[in-house]
């Protein structure tokens, strides 16, 4: 696998998205070099990964499964890698609880496709419209972060000879980890597992599609739900102040969103 690799770019997103509903774990990996023979490695990859797990003690019983072709996003056809605990003792079921935390609903993954023969991606927490901006950069060569000032002063500093750079934004890890600290505290409203509301420093909040959440804000009845303080507020998910009368006809109306 090594010899078909020259290259690997890898990051992580800063999650928006609320405590079970969506994954806290966002990662992006481009990997240039024959493209093809990596993507035919990964079932081998994944066998070796597993069967390195199970020689951990105390370790729940897991097994990996692969869809090719599962999903195409602009033109690139992704496989589904999924990893299932199958265990069903204490330990197994409390990496359960925290797998679906981390991960969201839909579980430990990834998604691995060819964006052409010399590039692959692997996906991991994305929803669709962030595959698409990462296919986006991708195909364009974006190099976003290493345009920034702070970046630039570093990097200049640094021997022009490296076998590799690390960004690690401090601000964004602080501010990220103490936004869902404080959700994993929040009383939350849910069908099943899915969250759809809660409240949040005295206030409602829901999950009510951004039409909805647009609609509330103009009418002067809401806010957009951003726990983070930073102008990145929560897709489709409204902040309802004070209780009024219409907070249990607006956590009906998110509870009937729920699927």
């Amino acid at each position: 696998m090594m010899a078909a690799t020259k290259a690997q770019t890898m990051g992580m997103i800063a999650p928006t998205g609320a405590l079970g509903a969506s994954a806290i774990l966002q990662t992006v990996a481009i990997t240039t070099g024959d493209a093809k023979t990596l993507l035919e490695l990964q079932p081998k990859l994944m066998e070796a990964q597993q069967k390195l797990m199970e020689l951990i003690p105390n370790q729940p019983k897991m097994k990996f499964s692969i869809t090719p072709n599962a999903k195409t996003v602009d033109g690139v056809q992704f496989s589904q890698v999924t990893y299932d605990i199958t265990g069903t003792d204490p330990a197994s079921m409390q990496a359960k609880q925290m797998f679906a935390i981390m991960y969201g609903p839909s579980g430990a993954g990834a998604l691995i496709g060819m964006l052409d023969d010399q590039h692959l991606l692997a996906l991991s927490g994305l929803d669709d419209a962030t595959i698409s901006a990462t296919i986006k950069a991708a195909r364009e060569k974006s190099t976003a972060v290493t345009q920034k000032q702070g970046v630039q002063l570093v990097s200049k500093n640094l021997p022009q000879k490296r076998i590799g750079e690390f960004y690690i934004a401090i601000d964004e890890i602080v501010t990220t980890a103490t936004n869902y600290a404080k959700m994993m505290g929040m009383p939350s409203l849910k069908v099943g597992d899915k969250m759809f509301g809660g409240f949040f420093d005295g206030e409602l909040v829901v999950k009510i599609g951004r039409e909805r959440v647009d609609e509330l804000v103009a009418a002067d009845r809401a806010s957009p739900f951003d726990p983070s303080g930073r102008n990145r507020p929560m897709k489709d998910w409204a902040m309802i102040p004070e209780p009024g009368d219409d907070w249990l006809a607006l956590a009906e109306e998110a509870k009937g969103q729920t699927s």
